[in-house]
């Protein structure tokens, strides 16, 4: 595994949208926690839904991705087939819409750590790393069978959990 190390200094590096972003007066209901991600296609924040005193996912498109058409139709896909999807291997989706310049989909916030951060920090057994294929496998046969392919399948899009047994999932 290689690792880009950035060489410029912090206030020379231009700020990326989500560290400007106002989400407090465009999600009042919401306390962003943290940043939990950030891709081509948006950012996933972890948030304090104070209504109902849960924790959340936000993900947010960026108000120049979903000020396009294209982007934002494809945003709004992706919201409409996860909402479809019930399954204890895949989010769950709360609300979509849009709340001044942002796109965005409110999910259930899963705890714990993707994928590429397991491999990183754990050895999985041979067992484990069946047992871990197999949950995945299983999630991804039952998208299929709703008609959902997910297309971006990588161990950054994969999250481990622990279940009551404290059992990985």
């Amino acid at each position: 595994l290689l690792m880009q190390v950035a060489t410029t200094r912090a206030e020379e590096k231009p700020a990326e949208w989500w560290e400007n972003a106002d989400l407090g007066s465009h999600f009042p209901e919401l306390e962003a926690l943290e940043l939990i991600g950030a891709g081509g296609m948006g950012a996933v924040f972890k948030a304090h839904q104070t209504k109902l005193d849960r924790t959340v996912g936000l993900k947010v498109l960026p108000p120049d991705l979903a000020a396009q058409p294209d982007f934002r139709d494809r945003f709004d896909r992706e919201a409409r087939m996860l909402a479809r999807l019930h399954h204890p291997n895949i989010v769950t989706i709360f609300d979509s819409g849009t709340a001044g310049p942002y796109a965005f989909f409110l999910m259930e916030f899963v705890e714990g750590m993707n994928l590429r951060q397991a491999i990183l920090e754990t050895r999985f057994s041979a067992e484990e790393s069946l047992g871990l294929i197999l949950e995945i496998c299983t999630a991804l046969e039952f998208a299929h069978a709703q008609g959902v392919l997910h297309r971006d399948i990588k161990p950054e899009n994969i999250f481990l959990t622990r279940d009551r047994e404290g059992i990985e999932r």
